[in-house]
């Protein structure tokens, strides 16, 4: 019997600092090809802390095997690579979650109507399918150049516009809104001054008869700028966040429909699913029904702005 070989730590919220209750730890032998077994995987406790036994494997470890602990609780997950060391027989790993926001891997599997649900021990993982779905989010949020959860955008680059507005200034039109408000030390906007970046966010006033304003909703941000002020290709320099704080039905439906389509067309559907091609429509019958459905959400969705840089 092979000695312990322990993995352990704490599970904590996409802020790492949130522990997270009664999340799932799991573990995969990328060298064997093992998942642990149902009765060795680790249920955290209020403190999120967790601890897995590499001896567990069916095949126990050796040394230099490849493994990756695997974390899910309802939309929280996250995938942990380590490679077992027999100099020291014990890992202590602090891990924190990334976290799906428009569906679940319960939605994808009612949806699916599937003959077994995801679980932790055998693949595709709720974790595979938590990626599944933030690639799926992620694509979402690029088509309809807004989001239904809060986001960043680090050093997007515009060129101020010459179309001044007297008593306004001059416009940057941001590549995604809505906006969260803009606060010093979390957003810029910053200007290029001909030798140096100058962030008014932090140096200047916000408001329609300050240095500056903001159309939170249409993504719009006025400088007073003197009217001989020519702008220069890409002089203003932009650290925002954006979204809505609710997920309407309608995305949630065009997220579990384009999550579907990622699954049944990269996996091996008959592991999981019923029926089949001999079904009254077949898989990719509903995959073509299905992409035409979340087309026709996200095309109602797309933000549409006039003088995008």
């Amino acid at each position: 019997m092979a000695l312990p070989y322990s993995i352990s730590g704490h599970i904590f919220d996409t802020n790492g600092t949130t522990a997270i209750n009664r999340a799932i730890v799991s573990a995969y032998n990328m060298t064997t090809g093992e998942y642990l077994p149902l009765t060795s995987i680790c249920v955290t406790n209020s403190a999120g802390e967790y601890a897995i036994d590499c001896a567990n494997f069916p095949n126990s470890y050796t040394n230099g095997d490849i493994i990756e602990v695997l974390v899910w609780r309802d939309c929280n997950y996250s995938r942990y690579q380590t490679t077992i060391s027999t100099d020291s027989m014990v890992e202590e790993k602090d891990i924190t979650t990334s976290k799906n926001s428009y569906t679940t891997t319960s939605r994808l599997s009612a949806f699916l109507q599937m003959k077994r649900t995801f679980n932790m021990i055998q693949h595709p993982t709720h974790v595979d399918i938590c990626e599944r779905i933030a690639e799926v989010e992620d694509m979402i949020d690029v088509i309809t150049r807004t989001a239904w959860r809060v986001k960043t955008v680090t050093n997007e680059y515009h060129t101020l516009e010459n179309d001044y507005v007297i008593d306004t200034g001059r416009s940057v039109r941001t590549n995604f809104y809505p906006l969260q408000t803009f606060t010093s030390g979390t957003h810029k906007i910053e200007y290029w001054n001909g030798s140096s970046w100058i962030d008014w966010v932090s140096t200047k006033t916000e408001s329609r008869s300050g240095d500056f304003w903001i159309n939170y909703t249409d993504g719009v941000i006025y400088m007073r700028m003197p009217f001989l002020v020519t702008g220069k290709m890409n002089d203003v320099r932009l650290t925002y966040r954006y979204g809505e704080s609710t997920v309407p039905e309608d995305i949630k439906l065009a997220a579990t429909m384009l999550a579907s389509i990622n699954i049944i067309t990269n996996e091996d559907r008959s592991m999981f699913l019923l029926g089949g091609e001999a079904a009254n429509i077949s898989y990719s019958g509903k995959v073509e029904s299905w992409k035409k459905q979340a087309d026709e959400i996200l095309a109602r969705r797309t933000k549409i702005g006039v003088g995008w840089s």
